[in-house]
């Protein structure tokens, strides 16, 4: 897994226990991963 992915996955796994108690679970990965790499998920396509 490449480094940029595991800090992607690493910020997912840190909102979603916030979201889930804060925000009733509105947290969602695709946000979190359009906020920390937007162009290069839509590079790779």
């Amino acid at each position: 897994m490449s480094e940029e992915v595991y800090e992607a996955f690493k910020k997912v796994d840190d909102c979603l226990p916030i979201g889930i108690l804060s925000k009733g679970g509105s947290c969602s990965i695709d946000e979190v991963l359009a906020q920390y790499c937007p162009k290069k998920i839509e590079g790779e396509n």
